[in-house]
């Protein structure tokens, strides 16, 4: 089951208009709209992007056709460096190597390596090298 023939109906379109603007024959939609064949994750995407909708909605997962999330996950703030720097010496060195951990994970190349050379005594040493660098800093600036 899925919104399609809703969404397609709603939006005023026959479906060979819709296999026009998408490129892809009316039989093709008639046999997702009818259940016959599965929308699979390729089509999802071409309909959802076209009708402005998650996929969830348009395969009958959600009811929310926009994505809104009951929590703001992330918010724009302005961060410098050394504030950075500042926050993470409050971390224990066990909860520092989880933090490097997800951070090298996060950066990990495309090519799909990963850095080995992540441990605890490096996080403290690189972070004890910022701390003497912003240290410096600061009595230069005073």
């Amino acid at each position: 089951m899925n919104n399609l023939k809703l969404l397609r109906e709603r939006a005023g379109l026959s479906m060979k208009k819709l296999a026009t603007d998408l490129k892809i024959t009316d039989v093709v939609i008639s046999r997702i709209e009818n259940g016959q064949q599965s929308m699979g994750e390729s089509y999802a995407r071409i309909f959802a992007d076209y009708f402005n909708v998650t996929i969830d909605y348009l395969l009958c997962r959600s009811d929310y056709e926009q994505y809104k999330p009951d929590k703001i996950i992330y918010k724009e703030k302005d961060i410098t460096y050394s504030s950075v720097i500042s926050n993470l010496y409050k971390f224990s060195k066990d909860e520092l190597l989880k933090i490097s951990g997800a951070v090298d994970y996060m950066l990990e190349r495309k090519d799909g390596s990963k850095n080995e050379n992540t441990s605890v005594d490096n996080v403290s040493t690189n972070m004890q090298k910022d701390k003497n660098y912003l240290e410096k800093i600061s009595t230069k600036k005073s």
